[in-house]
C-alpha cells in the first residue's frame, strides 16, 4: 500500500487508510492513527518480517518508547480484525523479532478478481520498491485457482519489478519467482503477455538492446495496443536514441489511459528531451498534483524547473521530499541548483567534488551526479563520470549494487542509458568523446546491427 492510495481491498478487509476506517464482513470501525500506521507497515510487506525495531523507528522516530506500546497496538489491531471478521489476515509473532502479516489460503472468485486488479494498479504506480502486498495477493489468488494464466503473468511482472528494486539478497529470489511464475502462466496460455514481458525485461536492459527490441516488437505485434510490452518497447527506444520513436509511443499510451503514473512522468523526459517545453510543464505540474510524492514525478519536475532556469521553482520542489528520498540527496540536490544559479566557480567547484565521491555510492547517485555536473557546465567531469558509471572506467567505478542508504528512484538500480538523449547531454553530444562512449557502451554496434540511426545524427 503506497502514499498514493486513498483506499484498498485486501481480501475481505477494505481499508481507507486517510479516513482510518476499516471494514470487514462484520460491519466497520475507526482505529487510532498508530494502529492504522502499523497495519500499513505490515501489509506494504506482507509476508516478510518486519521488525520491532523497524516498527519502533517508523512509528515513533526518534522519540523514546516502550516494548508494552508496540505489544498494545499489535494487541489491538488483532483483536479488530477479529471483531470486524476478517480470517484470511493473520498477524505471526517472533519472539522478541518482528511480526509477519500472513494472507491465508482460501477464498472466493471475487479474491482473484480483486489480486488481479491490485496487481494492475501496482504496475500502473510503479513505484520504486518491491510491491509485497500485491505480490502475495497474487499467489493467493493463485492458489484459489491454479488455471489463471493472468494471474501468474502478473506476479511474474510484480517480481520482475522486484528483482530490480529488492534489496540484494532478495534480488535473485524474486529473478527465480519472476521465472517460475513466468513458465506457469505460459503453460497455460502459451501467449499471455505479462508473463512473456516479464521473461523480457526481468535482465538488465544494458547490452541487452537488440534483443530486447525484436522481442517486444514481436509483444506489441501480437497484443497490439496492450501496454505492458508498449511500454517496456519505449524504454528501450529511449535507452537507444530513438527519442522521437519512443515519445510517438508513450503519447498513444498516455492518451489511452492518462491516469498510469509511469506513462505520465515518463513522458515528461520526452517532452523535455524534444524541446516541447509547454508539454512537458503540463504534464509534469498535472503529476505533481496527482501524485505528488511518487520519487519519479518528483525528481523529473526537479530536473526540468533547474534545467529550464526555474531555479526558484526547483528549490520549491526540494521542499517536500518523498520518503523515498534521503535528506542528503536533498541537500545535494539543492546544492547544485544554488551553484547553478549563483554561476559561482567555487560553488562549482564543491558541487563538483561532492558529485564525485557520490558516484562510490551506486547507481542513483551516479545518475545524480551526471545531471549536477551537466546543469553547472562540467563537461570533463561529466564524462569522467560516465565513463566510471558505463564503463567501469577511472577514479572508483560505480557499484552495480544500490549500497544502504541509497535513494529509491525508477529505473536508477540498473544502468540506464537513457539520460545520453536527453537535455542532460545536448551539448556534450557534440563532443568526439561521446562517440566513444557510445562505442564502449555497445550502443554504436546496437545502431550498426539494427540499422538505426539515432535521432541526435538526423
Amino acid at each position: 500500500m503506497t502514499p498514493a492510495q486513498s483506499s484498498v481491498l485486501i481480501a475481505e478487509l477494505a481499508v481507507r487508510p486517510n479516513e482510518r476506517i476499516f471494514s470487514g464482513p462484520k460491519g466497520s470501525t475507526s482505529v487510532e492513527p498508530l494502529v492504522m500506521a502499523l497495519f500499513l507497515e505490515l501489509s506494504s510487506r506482507a509476508g516478510a518480517l518486519v521488525t520491532r525495531r523497524e516498527l519502533f523507528d517508523r512509528l515513533w522516530g526518534s522519540v523514546a518508547v516502550g516494548d508494552d506500546n508496540l505489544n498494545r497496538l499489535v494487541a489491538l489491531l488483532r483483536r479488530t480484525l477479529n471483531d470486524l471478521g476478517v480470517t484470511s489476515l493473520r498477524i505471526e509473532t517472533v519472539p522478541a523479532t518482528g511480526y509477519f502479516l500472513r494472507l491465508e489460503a482460501g477464498g472466493r472468485s471475487q479474491d482473484v478478481r480483486q489480486a488481479i486488479s491490485e496487481a494492475r494498479d501496482s504496475w500502473k504506480l510503479g513505484m520504486p520498491e518491491p510491491d509485497l502486498l500485491r505480490i502475495a495477493l497474487l499467489e493467493r489468488a493463485g492458489q484459489m485457482d491454479t488455471q489463471d494464466a493472468e494471474v501468474f503473468g502478473l506476479s511474474a511482472l510484480l517480481h520482475r519489478h522486484a528483482a530490480e528494486y529488492a534489496d540484494p539478497e532478495q534480488a535473485a529470489s524474486h529473478v527465480q519467482s519472476c521465472d517460475t511464475a513466468a513458465r506457469r502462466a505460459l503453460e497455460i496460455d502459451p501467449e499471455q503477455v505479462e508473463a512473456l514481458t516479464a521473461l523480457v525485461s526481468v535482465a538488465p536492459l544494458y547490452g541487452q538492446w537488440f534483443d530486447a527490441s525484436r522481442r517486444l516488437s514481436e509483444l506489441c505485434a501480437n497484443h497490439p495496443g496492450h501496454p505492458v510490452p508498449e511500454n517496456d518497447l519505449s524504454i528501450v527506444e529511449m535507452a537507444t536514441g530513438q527519442v522521437l520513436a519512443a515519445k510517438r509511443r508513450r503519447d498513444r499510451l498516455l492518451a489511452a489511459d492518462p491516469l498510469t503514473a509511469q506513462f505520465c512522468y515518463k513522458s515528461v523526459y520526452h517532452h523535455w528531451s524534444v524541446e516541447d517545453h509547454v508539454g512537458m510543464d503540463h504534464l509534469a505540474d498535472s503529476a505533481m498534483q496527482l501524485w505528488p510524492l511518487h520519487p519519479a514525478v518528483w525528481t523529473v519536475r526537479f530536473w526540468t524547473f533547474a534545467y529550464t532556469g526555474r531555479f526558484g521553482a526547483a528549490q520549491a520542489v526540494l521542499a517536500r521530499r518523498p520518503p523515498q528520498i534521503p535528506e542528503p540527496m536533498v541537500a545535494f540536490l539543492r546544492r547544485a541548483a544554488t551553484a547553478a544559479e549563483s554561476g559561482e566557480t567555487a560553488a562549482h567547484d564543491e558541487v563538483a567534488a561532492q558529485a564525485s565521491s557520490l558516484v562510490s555510492k551506486g547507481p542513483a547517485h551516479a545518475i545524480a551526479a551526471l545531471f549536477a555536473l551537466s546543469l553547472i557546465g562540467r563537461t570533463d567531469d561529466v564524462f569522467e563520470v560516465a565513463k566510471r558509471y558505463y564503463l567501469h572506467d577511472g577514479q572508483g567505478p560505480v557499484p552495480l549494487q544500490a549500497l544502504a542508504g541509497s535513494p529509491k528512484l525508477n529505473e536508477q538500480h540498473r544502468r540506464l542509458t537513457q539520460v545520453l538523449f536527453t537535455p542532460v547531454f545536448a551539448a556534450l553530444r557534440q563532443d568526439r568523446r561521446f562517440e566513444e562512449l557510445c562505442g564502449g557502451i555497445g550502443l554504436t554496434a546496437f545502431w550498426e546491427q539494427s540499422e538505426i540511426t539515432p535521432d541526435y545524427q538526423l
